[in-house]
């Protein structure tokens, strides 16, 4: 809705008091535009289950502690194509 009226989504909260840390922390990751592609993104997916597993899916991977001794796998560097030569 903040998206739609042109404002900030701290806007609609303007003269509440002021939260906890924890809670201001939270309302910042909210009001981040990857959090809100990500929402509008999921309701996007057109097929309920599929939507539902997707849910599951992100569930799971927020739930998994990775291990203190192995650094996480960092995304494959893309290799650049060139033309192939003409013969």
């Amino acid at each position: 809705m903040a998206d739609i009226l042109g404002v900030p989504l701290s806007f609609f909260f303007d003269g509440l008091a002021p939260g906890t840390p924890e809670e201001t922390a939270l309302r910042e990751r909210l009001e981040q535009p990857e959090t809100i592609e990500l929402v509008r993104l999921y309701y996007a997916i057109p097929d309920d289950r599929v939507r539902e597993q997707f849910l599951e899916m992100v569930k799971a991977v927020a739930a998994r502690k990775p291990a203190a001794d192995v650094p996480l796998p960092q995304a494959p560097m893309q290799r650049r194509r060139g033309r192939p030569a003409r013969r």
